[in-house]
């Protein structure tokens, strides 16, 4: 489960990335 929150937070990340390009 901590894995899954792990991943979850590095693709929010990434969109958060993409939103700020």
């Amino acid at each position: 489960m901590g894995g899954m929150m792990a991943k979850r937070s590095a693709f929010l990340d990434i969109i958060k990335e993409k939103g700020a390009l």
